[in-house]
């Protein structure tokens, strides 16, 4: 599977950066194969304060949906987050959310 990095819409100290996914899974029943569908929404704002470190805050929209149409629950998630990354060794990042 390929891995995908969201798209930053604006590149400055402060960055807002902004992705949809969308996720459709097949899973064998009795009865024949069920679908479950889930979209999420994610949208952020952060500010690097040093050379490896950025802080910001992010929001996350969470919907799951039955048969792949009917819409089972929605979710909020909203909350700070820290992001350090250093190149020693490779290019390697981490990131922090609390919601």
């Amino acid at each position: 599977m390929e891995s995908y990095t969201p798209k930053e819409l604006v590149r400055a100290p402060a960055r807002l950066g902004a992705e949809v996914n969308y996720e459709l899974e097949f899973e064998k029943s009795d009865d024949g194969y069920e679908r479950d569908g889930i979209f999420e929404w994610f949208t952020g704002i952060s500010y690097r304060f040093g050379r490896n470190w950025s802080a910001g805050f992010e929001f996350w929209k969470h919907h799951e949906f039955a048969d792949a149409t009917v819409h089972e629950h929605l979710a909020y998630f909203v909350g700070p987050r820290i992001h350090m990354e250093t190149s020693a060794g490779g290019p390697r990042s981490a990131s922090s959310t609390s919601c």
